[in-house]
């Protein structure tokens, strides 16, 4: 009985880290969820949500590029948008951290795309 309980540990056991080492070798992609902005960070009067064209990516190495694309009207703010605006550098929190490492570009024709990339703390 002690050789069976034994042989049973040793096998699950190797599924459990076969299976961790098989997910640590590839990305992880999270998609189509919840994401705002505040207008700060996008240039506009108002503050943007979206739950599609959303997308997280975490690498082995726990890098994670998170990204959010939001559409407006631009006929709302009419003239407020004449180029594209970037704005860098602004805290942005996701379920990976908090980072500064962060982009919003807001163009004329309605788009405004959020990129924050979040590097895990080093040991």
């Amino acid at each position: 009985m002690k050789k069976l309980l034994t042989v049973l540990i040793v096998m699950m056991a190797l599924v459990v880290f076969g299976a961790s080492s098989a997910v640590a070798q590839g990305a992880t992609e999270v998609k189509d969820f919840a994401c705002w902005i505040i207008p700060a960070d996008s240039g506009l009067p108002d503050a943007l949500t979206t739950k599609d064209k959303t997308k997280a990516v975490e690498s082995a190495s726990g890098n994670v590029n998170f990204t959010c694309k939001f559409k407006f009207d631009p006929k709302k703010y009419p003239g407020l948008i004449k180029k594209a605006v970037k704005h860098e550098g602004f805290p942005c929190g996701t379920q990976f951290g908090v980072t500064k490492n962060t982009s919003a570009v807001t163009t004329p024709g309605g788009q405004v795309t959020l990129v924050c990339k979040i590097k895990p703390p080093k040991k």
